[in-house]
């Protein structure tokens, strides 16, 4: 791996010194682009954005963050976008003493020895002691066992907000044959069609040619991405410009007047360094 330029490292330097202002957005809009433009061709720079959040959110856990920065993290984070206050919140359960204890294997429990030479009475009040006993740990792993599952949801938020690391392209799978997934009646030309980001990979089956796509939630909203439309039928497609996301969301309106035929091969495009990849895929058929 080749040395970065001395231009890289001042510009990367000149980036990593106003990563507190631009996670709390106040920064003006040229100094953000060129902020996100360093972070997008530096290398290691997204890994050093990435470690100031932690270290940003760590301070206002550690009731650490000086008075003058509290009012903006409250903006940004706590009562910011939903991919924020999903960092915040796996952070604060990480600290408990709950997750801790969760993740340690329950001890085995010792049932009372009877005896029997004492008596019927003493052995079944001690029989008696190990099902009451039993009963209450089961009640406390049913619990422990809903708090671990919605704590893993809120993990799995965080790891599908979070920056993602740059992969090395490899050959594409192909996909296997999928029913398409019948969207709700009332589509038309001029409807929009909001694509999930979970749905990748699936085909939808829709009843004519959608004017606008959405496609929620995107990875990190601070990025930008595009939106290519393919028609194999007649060997065209279009491809929109740098969308810059709205609500965790970005929306894509195609060229009327020069429209695709069904069916469409939908790519979602995504920052990956200096280049581009493929995050999603969709297909659209008719029913």
């Amino acid at each position: 791996m080749s040395e970065p330029s001395e231009a890289d490292s001042a510009e990367g330097q000149w980036a990593k010194a106003r990563f507190h202002d631009y996670l709390l957005h106040r920064l003006d809009e040229d100094a953000e682009d060129r902020v996100i433009a360093a972070v997008a061709t530096v290398s290691g720079l997204a890994y050093d954005l990435a470690d100031a959040e932690e270290s940003l959110i760590r301070a206002w856990l550690d009731r650490q963050l000086p008075a003058e920065d509290r009012e903006d993290f409250l903006r940004c984070y706590v009562n910011g976008p939903e991919a924020n206050r999903a960092k915040v919140k796996v952070h604060q359960a990480l600290r408990t003493a709950k997750f801790e204890r969760s993740s340690q294997p329950p001890e085995p429990v010792r049932a009372p020895i009877p005896f029997p030479r004492r008596g019927p009475a003493r052995w079944m009040a001690g029989a008696v002691a190990a099902s009451l006993l039993a009963c209450l740990l089961a009640a406390l792993l049913y619990r422990e066992a809903g708090q671990n599952a919605q704590l893993r949801t809120d993990l799995a938020v965080l790891r599908s907000q979070s920056t993602p690391r740059p992969q090395t392209p490899g050959p594409r799978t192909p996909r296997s044959p999928q029913t398409p997934v019948e969207q709700p009646a009332g589509m038309s030309p001029e409807a929009g069609l909001t694509l999930a980001a979970g749905d990748s990979g699936k085909t939808f089956a829709v009843a004519a040619a959608p004017g606008r796509l959405i496609w929620s939630p995107v990875p990190d909203y601070r990025s930008q991405y595009r939106i290519r439309v393919s028609s194999p039928a007649s060997g065209r497609e279009q491809t929109s410009s740098r969308l810059t996301p709205q609500d965790n969301s970005i929306e894509y309106a195609l060229d009327a007047a020069s429209p695709l035929p069904l069916p469409w091969d939908v790519t979602i495009l995504g920052p990956d360094g200096a280049h581009e990849r493929a995050l999603a895929h969709y297909t659209l058929v008719k029913p």
